[in-house]
């Protein structure tokens, strides 16, 4: 079955989303319900006769690329680049794309990656900072925290636990 959708920003989301639902622990849930959210904020403005469908919007190859680019860049600038863009178009677009900064994005897919690493215990949270691009520890655990609401620490005896 196909789906067809009038706003390709949409369906690309969606498809995103789809890479999402496999995260370990008590949040894995957490970036599903923020893009399901932005996928139905953007279905309600088309509904509405919103202009978004009208404005550019980044293609799928584009998209693919930005997910690649972030396993490496932890700066908006670096993702501009990757993509060719000049920065204030970049942030445009993206915001228009996903619903959010590119810097709100990062951080939070550092913090999904974070999860992931955290299942192995063996890692310390130091190493999994370090291996994430953060200068040191408590800000690593301050972003976590900004975006789970759980510290770190917190958040993997609850992983433990379940």
């Amino acid at each position: 079955r196909t789906l067809v959708c009038a706003r390709p920003g949409l369906l690309a989301e969606a498809h995103l989303l789809a890479g999402d639902v496999d995260l370990p622990g008590p949040f894995g849930d957490l970036p599903l319900r923020a893009g399901l959210a932005r996928l139905l904020a953007g279905m309600c403005r088309d509904a509405a006769g919103g202009t978004a469908g009208r404005r550019r919007l980044f293609s799928h190859d584009e998209r693919q690329r930005l997910l690649a680019a972030a396993e490496r860049a932890h700066e908006p600038a670096a993702l501009a680049r990757a993509l060719g863009f000049g920065d204030d178009h970049f942030r445009r677009t993206f915001r228009r794309s996903f619903g959010m900064s590119p810097r709100r994005w990062l951080r939070d897919r550092r913090v999904q990656r974070a999860m992931a690493l955290m299942a192995d215990e063996d890692r310390t949270l130091g190493d999994i900072a370090s291996e994430l691009g953060y200068a040191d520890q408590f800000f690593f655990s301050r972003q976590f925290r900004a975006v789970t609401g759980q510290s770190p620490t917190a958040w993997r005896r609850r992983l433990r636990e379940v």
